[in-house]
């Protein structure tokens, strides 16, 4: 069985793909950053599988292309199915908002 995690770069993401890799689930995590993959590859040792990708949830295109990555590997990975989404890429900008530019919170709106 498979579970799709976006935000797998540090935190929940990662601790949830690291786990769930070790009991046995094949997991699409997903980072934002190309650098979160070598040590979260490393961490990931277990019955499960990692298929990792790097996506920006505010860029179409690259949303776009892990649903074509997620969808040929269902399709042709013997019978797996997805049983989960866990959508935990954010960000956070700190202080109050009417302090925080508009780009920062256009960009805050759109990730989480």
């Amino acid at each position: 069985e498979c579970v799709l995690i976006t935000g797998c770069d540090s935190g929940i993401g990662r601790n949830t793909a690291i786990q769930l890799v070790k009991e046995g689930f094949t997991v699409f995590g997903t980072c934002y950053s190309d650098n979160s993959f070598e040590g979260l590859e490393k961490e990931c040792v277990g019955k499960g599988v990692l298929v990792p990708f790097q996506v920006d949830i505010t860029n179409e295109d690259s949303v776009k292309a892990l649903s074509d990555l997620v969808e040929k590997e269902l399709t042709y990975g013997n019978n797996r199915r997805l049983i989960s989404i866990v959508n935990n890429a954010g960000v956070l900008t700190n202080g109050p908002l009417e302090m925080q530019p508009m780009r920062s919170i256009i960009h805050q709106f759109d990730v989480n």
